[in-house]
């Protein structure tokens, strides 16, 4: 009767888990780092995701003026997605990079970040909003946890009360 309290440990811990497959990319960083501000426009953006991203990948920067100042040809390459941005300038203030892209499972994931554009080639790059660990996360994390504790517990006193 153990090996039924230990069978069942087993298939709680295993329904409780989350496979892989049910993940969907996320964007973990970006370069511009969100929020930041930059002295010039770079050439190129980059969005860094959790985990590889499959082609098409959609990739579109605008500028302050709300004019689109991407070429238009992303490139995936495992988790990273770069646009290159047009040569000409297209002045200081606050760029928004939209981006579109499928998840290894199959789900489209879309979302953006912004990044400002100083003007100044020799200021210093700030960063606002530098990111960490998400509330929703954090919570969902936890509560995973507690709700693992419960079902280790409950399975080790149901194995420790049923007898051969």
């Amino acid at each position: 009767m153990r090996l039924l309290g230990v069978l069942v440990a087993l298939c709680v811990l295993v329904l409780a888990l989350p496979a892989p497959a049910w993940a969907h990319a996320t964007l973990v960083s970006a370069d511009p780092a969100a929020g930041s501000t930059v002295g010039a426009r770079p050439d190129t953006v980059t969005l860094h995701f959790s985990e590889p991203v499959a082609p098409p990948a959609d990739v579109v920067v605008t500028g302050p003026t709300g004019q689109r100042v991407s070429v238009g040809r992303t490139v995936v390459f495992g988790d990273r997605v770069t646009e290159r941005l047009l040569d000409e300038d297209t002045g200081s203030g606050e760029y928004t990079i939209a981006y579109q892209v499928l998840s290894d499972d199959g789900h489209v994931v879309n979302g953006s970040t912004a990044f400002t554009v100083s003007g100044h080639d020799s200021g210093p790059v700030t960063a606002r909003a530098a990111g960490g660990a998400r509330p929703g996360v954090v919570v969902a994390g936890l509560a995973f946890l507690l709700l693992l504790m419960v079902a280790v517990t409950g399975a080790a006193r149901l194995a420790g009360t049923v007898h051969d």
